[in-house]
């Protein structure tokens, strides 16, 4: 069909709608442009279209200004125009990006029964461009329709992921609109929320859109690590719970690593688990790995610690990423700590020695008492006297036998701390701290979710947390100063390093399979960058 047919054509067919004539004829010369060489000089529109130059003039100029078309000033032809190349690329990435995806996204809708969305950014804005159904069926009213990026899942999976200097542009001109009750609304809040997508590689909705729906988002990866779209599966909150959004994150990862192959002939090296790994605050400790860590004890040297693998039965010395066992055992190890150079620690109903400068040869045995059994958590006091946590109690132990409660209230399976003559327990999201005075003066500092273990320095206190991912930060006044995201879900053991930072491990037995495919690290021990070179040193053991 020649151009001036085609103009003609469409020209006709848009004379059928009422009030649209302006509109048909700069879409006439768009596509007369398009049909041909891809230049058209104004005599050649003109014999095209039929419009008188005044007219042509008219349009020309507003399609030139929004970048549809453009003008060569050499020869003053005109031709198509950037924005118009801009969207064509658009519709042709998202037309291949949908049929590339379909199959894998087609079998995770079936295989969890709930719908599943494929998104892509679009401006400042989150555009869906395909759906597909569970058993319900997928209501597609809304399919190419836009939505905030701040509180969906897939807009914040996409924003988390995208190069800083277009992330941070993003975040600044977005307007913040409360759409439930659990909206994020403040930029602070949502750079948080973005920081642990990055870290543990998928993003949340909780009812942050539409009250009563859930979502889980992850983002679909290009060759060199850029954000080509995201995948989510979304549904009622009472269905889409975390656990099993835990495991519907785990297979959207290996649908959009299917996906992201398929756009290149090779794929960079694991590029979640090294996104996840290497991140600004925080480093993986090479060949360091736990099944459930009960105690970290840090070395006087630079680098050198030890670790006490608890369902793994071991000692471990660690130095320069290098690791060496000192000693084993044939049973669990429910608690440790070290005192004068020595590691202590408890199995069964009792707690052994083990000499560090002595590796492999047998641990000896300290004392007993059958209270022992029930403990999980110790650190020494003076004299031979222990603290030690037995489910809710806090117990103060002799080794002559004598057993003083101290506390009633403790969260059992959480660390103990002495700090500054007095003891810290936790409590919930609470870690309570005691005079050393025995006096009523007792400091509650009350963090934002349930507390696993804590250490302070510098004045400061920082705690493990698993919901959500991190080991966070507060003042003894209970401000937060610091919300540091772990690419783990069960942080444990938090202790401070030999140059004032921190270390942290987590639990990897309790997790189940597809927690375990989203976070691969769990287990290892991470050091944390999260200050200057301390002032002084704060005693803790566990």
């Amino acid at each position: 069909m020649s151009s001036k047919k085609l103009a003609k054509d469409s020209t006709y067919d848009g004379a059928n709608v009422p009030g649209t004539a302006l509109l048909s004829k700069a879409l006439n010369i768009i596509e007369s442009i398009a049909a041909t060489s891809g230049r058209l000089k104004i005599k050649e529109i003109t014999e095209i279209t039929g419009y008188s130059k005044p007219t042509l003039y008219r349009i020309l100029s507003a399609l030139v200004f929004r970048g549809m078309i453009q003008q060569d000033a050499r020869d003053h032809a005109y031709s198509l125009g950037p924005k118009f190349t801009e969207l064509a690329g658009s519709i042709a990435r998202n037309t291949e990006l949908i049929t590339v995806s379909a199959q894998s996204l087609k079998r995770i809708a079936a295989k969890f029964g709930e719908v599943v969305n494929l998104g892509v950014l679009d401006g400042k804005s989150l555009q869906i461009v395909a759906r597909w159904g569970g058993i319900d069926g997928a209501p597609m009213s809304d399919i190419g329709g836009r939505k905030p990026l701040y509180c969906t899942a897939l807009g914040k999976v996409i924003l988390a992921h995208l190069p800083d200097q277009r992330h941070d542009r993003l975040i600044s001109g977005l307007e913040f609109e409360a759409l439930t009750d659990k909206t994020i609304t403040e930029e602070t809040q949502l750079r948080i929320d973005l920081s642990m997508i990055r870290s543990r590689g998928f993003a949340l909705d909780n009812e942050e859109i539409i009250t009563g729906t859930n979502c889980v988002a992850v983002p679909i990866l290009g060759a060199s690590g850029e954000v080509l779209g995201a995948a989510s599966v979304s549904g009622p909150a009472f269905r889409l719970n975390e656990q099993r959004r835990f495991d519907i994150a785990a297979d959207l990862q290996k649908a959009a690593e299917t996906i992201s192959l398929s756009f290149r002939h090779s794929i960079n090296d694991d590029v979640w688990r090294t996104a996840k790994k290497n991140t600004t605050d925080i480093c993986a400790v090479d060949h360091t790995r736990a099944f459930g860590c009960v105690a970290l004890l840090p070395g006087v040297e630079m680098g050198k610690f030890h670790l006490i693998d608890g369902m793994g039965a071991k000692v471990i010395s660690v130095q320069d990423g290098q690791h060496q066992v000192i000693a084993s055992f044939g049973s669990p190890i429910q608690a440790g700590y070290h005192l004068d150079g020595m590691i202590f620690v408890l199995v069964d109903d009792t707690i052994f020695r083990v000499d560090p400068a002595q590796p492999g040869s047998d641990p000896l045995p300290y004392f007993s008492n059958k209270t022992f059994r029930l403990v999980d958590a110790i650190t020494p006091l003076a004299n031979g006297v222990l603290l030690a946590g037995a489910g809710r109690e806090v117990l103060s132990m002799s080794q002559t036998g004598e057993c003083t409660v101290v506390a009633t209230d403790r969260s059992p399976r959480t660390g103990l701390n002495w700090i500054d003559g007095g003891l810290g327990y936790i409590c919930g999201p609470d870690v309570v701290l005691l005079p050393s005075d025995g006096s009523d003066q007792v400091r509650r500092v009350t963090t934002d979710a349930d507390v696993r273990d804590f250490v302070l320095t510098d004045g400061q206190l920082w705690v493990t947390q698993s919901k959500p991912w991190t080991v966070t930060g507060y003042t003894l006044e209970g401000s937060l100063v610091r919300q540091v995201p772990l690419p783990v879900p069960q942080p444990s053991v938090v202790e401070r390093t030999f140059d004032g930072n921190l270390m942290v491990c987590s639990d990897r037995i309790t997790l189940s399979s597809a927690q375990l495919e989203l976070a691969p690290l769990s287990g290892d021990v991470f050091t944390l960058q999260i200050a200057s070179p301390p002032r002084s040193r704060t005693h803790k053991r566990r």
